[in-house]
């Protein structure tokens, strides 16, 4: 290995994209550029923008060019501190300059206002994030800087800084003679993100392709550090063979007549998958009852539709954060040999900051963020659609794997009506204009049909010809009183098997200890998000294992169970919530039918306390009013029958109102900081402790900062995490149980953080904030 360059003396040459790496090559500026330009050219075609990605490309670095910049990587190779120079302003400046020149008179009827924005705003952006507004990127930009005067009356950047022939071609979706105005600069916002995206993604590959020693030139990570992917042809057989051959186990004699039929109802289900996968492209609903098996039928008609019209990846949209582990689980289990094709990613550790004036340490970190170039990811509804509306440069950058997949939104309803109008906007735009098929999943529709924002031209993959199985639960509603805790334990404790669905997690703790006084023994099963994945898991698996088995089982566990979770109980209690919560309880109740029709019972009980504020409570409210209703009217209403599910979402809606939050208007002014501080999901827990559930846990933690690259640690680390709320965080902190993941001088700086006191985790009941008190400091996990 040659030595590094000491001393601040780069060899001859230069300019530099970047100072030595470990084999003492330091990185040819034009040689960056042209990099960056030809693998960003590809990330944006399937959206048209190919042509406007190299240009971005080429100009995206220009400012390196600059004195002041050079000097600085002398300085730091010479051991000195990283200082921040603004090179990402000049390259804005050159494009804005050249889209007024070339745009005057440019045919057609894009203004060259539209190439201003999508190149300054891009170039600008690419390591600081979008600017906040259009005057906040005007303030930036300064044609008179000296930066930008010295950089173009450099003659060695004259090749960077040519002009183009004429302004690179846009995608269509920007000349569409019929859009208004207004739809034209929703578009062209929208176009921005996903134009940064191709040009952070290849600029952040070439770069870890360079400061990897020992990879040949010009490869990047996705085919050298991660290993080459399976074509999704291969994925679609492996997964195809292994659903034929579970189908092919059954045992049909065995069944009851109720089996049966739900058995057979998943064959056609699977059935109208693999049929459908062979309509056009385009967006599709996928209605099907609950225990339906559309967790691997979905996933058929998805690789299937992937193959028949050459999409690139497939992408699951979960919920819940604490069910991803579970669909991936079964995904990789289908795959077998092919598993490490599947890709799970959620905010856990997503450190969603970009690398402006960062430390090394932190840079290096971030640069580990998954950038979905793997053919099957799973994330949550948080991850997927906050990217969309984001204006960080690392949240954005796996946007353009986005372009030309099949996603698959999973329990549709449960996205936030309040950002309704936005999201269903952004699902129709993947649609029209990125070549991406879209697939509602749900067993509570209507949820994005008329008359609420609706997906455009959505076909059923399921029509109305199958035929759905007799109801396996029959419903009953305690009175409106509130059923104390204590009464709730003792009828739980006298049943062998039972699961009793809490609001809140605290409730879960609670009753789980009253059934214990009941009982007498603590062999009551606690469920709920304050416990990691890993630790779901084994409570699940044991869950599991006591129904197979008919021994004694009785769970309380909060929502999480309520989607993907294939738990069979015979009895499922729920505390009073939306329509559309209570049918995903009695999912869980006689689940494979195998007590008959009508066999499994599903009590709704009115809770001491309040569901959480917000849309949870909404909902409940709702729900409460419709039943009272139907009460006075004197007739029992069927709680798990379509037409009930659709009068709960037009007053549910009906009672939210505004279903934008004023984004639309942000959104039209290209004000990308407001957009990103307004489109927020409801509930989501922004901090992530990883806690001390297993002992890889420490081995995991001192590869992830050592080497989080190379090592897939922090992938590893998911497991082993929990999100907490802010105030819980703050808790934490002061009793100095936490630690940061990463040490860093940034004092804007965020998680995640090691959990360094040990009993405040319970094998129990996960992570406790508010048992902070019974404990003493005891030793440090790292």
């Amino acid at each position: 290995m040659r030595p590094l360059w000491t001393g601040g003396a780069p060899p001859e040459g230069g300019p530099w994209a970047h100072s030595a790496n470990a084999e003492g090559e330091w990185h040819d500026l034009r040689d960056h550029l042209e990099s960056v330009a030809k693998i960003a050219r590809g990330f944006a075609e399937p959206f048209g923008a190919g042509a406007l990605a190299e240009v971005v490309g080429w100009w995206h670095d220009v400012g390196k060019f600059q004195h002041e910049f050079q000097e600085m990587l002398r300085e730091v190779q010479a051991g000195r501190p990283k200082r921040r120079v603004d090179h990402s302003a000049t390259g804005a400046v050159h494009a804005r300059s050249v889209a007024r020149l070339l745009g005057r008179g440019h045919p057609g009827a894009v203004e060259p206002l539209v190439f201003e924005r999508l190149m300054a705003f891009v170039i600008a952006a690419h390591h600081a994030g979008l600017a906040d507004s259009l005057p906040a990127l005007d303030s930036r930009l300064d044609e008179r800087s000296a930066a930008y005067q010295a950089v173009r009356d450099d003659p060695r950047a004259a090749a960077s800084l040519g002009l183009p022939r004429g302004l690179p071609e846009l995608p269509s979706r920007l000349t569409d003679p019929g859009a208004t105005d207004t739809e034209q600069r929703l578009r062209c916002e929208f176009l921005i993100r996903m134009l940064l995206s191709a040009v952070v993604d290849a600029d952040r590959l070439d770069t870890e392709s360079f400061r990897e020693a020992g990879l040949p030139k010009g490869t990047i990570r996705s085919s050298s550090l991660r290993g080459a992917y399976s074509p999704i042809p291969e994925l679609c057989i492996a997964v195809d063979r292994d659903i034929d051959t579970k189908v092919a186990s059954l045992n049909w004699a065995e069944m009851t007549s109720l089996e049966a039929c739900v058995n057979s109802y998943r064959q056609e289900v699977l059935l109208a998958c693999r049929n459908a996968a062979e309509m056009d492209a385009g967006a599709f609903t996928l209605d099907v009852a609950t225990g339906g098996g559309k967790t691997l039928a979905s996933l058929s008609f998805a690789l299937r539709h992937a193959t028949k019209h050459g999409k690139g990846r497939v992408i699951v949209v979960i919920p819940f954060t604490s069910i991803i582990d579970q669909t991936a689980r079964a995904y990789r289990e289908a795959l077998g040999e092919l598993a490490f094709n599947v890709l799970e990613h959620h905010s856990a550790l997503d450190l969603g900051l970009d690398d402006e004036g960062q430390d090394p340490s932190r840079v290096r970190a971030r640069l580990a963020t998954e950038n979905w170039d793997a053919p099957i990811i799973v994330t949550t509804g948080v991850q997927f659609f906050e990217s969309l509306f984001a204006r960080s440069a690392s949240r954005c950058r796996k946007l353009h794997n986005i372009a030309n997949s099949v996603v698959v939104l999973d329990e549709a309803q449960t996205l936030p009506p309040e950002l309704l109008h936005p999201t269903v906007w952004a699902i129709n735009e993947m649609v029209e204009g990125y070549k991406v098929s879209v697939v509602v999943s749900t067993a509570t529709q209507p949820a994005l049909e008329r008359p609420f924002p609706e997906v455009q031209n959505l076909r059923p993959i399921v029509n109305a010809s199958v035929k759905r199985p007799p109801e396996r639960v029959r419903v009953e509603i305690v009175g409106q009183e509130a059923t104390a805790c204590e009464d709730l334990a003792r009828e739980l404790a006298a049943l062998p098997q039972a699961l009793c669905i809490t609001h809140l997690r605290n409730d879960a703790r609670e009753l789980t200890l009253a059934v214990d006084r009941v009982t007498g023994d603590e062999d009551t099963i606690h469920l709920s998000a304050a416990m990691c994945a890993a630790h779901r898991d084994e409570v699940i698996h044991e869950i599991k294992r006591r129904l197979t088995l008919g021994q004694p089982c009785r769970v309380i566990s909060t929502q999480l169970v309520e989607a993907g979770v294939d738990l069979d109980f015979p009895v499922v209690y729920r505390a009073l919530g939306g329509v559309d919560a209570m049918v995903q309880a009695a999912g869980r109740a006689n689940r494979e039918g195998r007590l008959g029709e009508r066999g499994g019972v599903l009590h709704i009980y009115a809770p001491p306390t309040k569901p959480p504020s917000g849309l949870p409570r909404i909902g409940a409210g709702v729900a409460e009013a419709m039943l009272k209703a139907a009460a006075l009217d004197g007739h029992h209403p069927d709680l798990l029958s379509p037409e009930m599910a659709r009068d709960f979402f037009h007053r549910y809606y009906a009672s939210i109102g505004d279903m934008d939050r004023g984004i639309r208007a942000l959104r039209e002014e290209f004000q990308f900081g407001g957009v990103e501080k307004r489109y927020r999901f409801v509930g989501d827990a922004g901090d992530t402790v990883i806690v001390p559930f297993a002992g890889d846990v420490v081995t995991a933690v001192t590869e992830a900062r050592s080497d989080p690259i190379r090592s897939g640690a922090l992938r590893r680390l998911q497991r082993f995490t929990v999100s907490v709320y802010p105030h819980q965080l703050r808790r934490l902190a002061g009793a100095g149980a936490l630690e940061p993941l990463f040490q860093t001088s940034d004092p804007q700086a965020v998680g995640p953080y090691l959990l360094r006191r040990n009993a405040l985790y319970s094998q129990r009941f996960g992570l406790s904030a508010a048992s902070l008190e019974q404990f003493a400091p005891d030793e440090a996990i790292i």
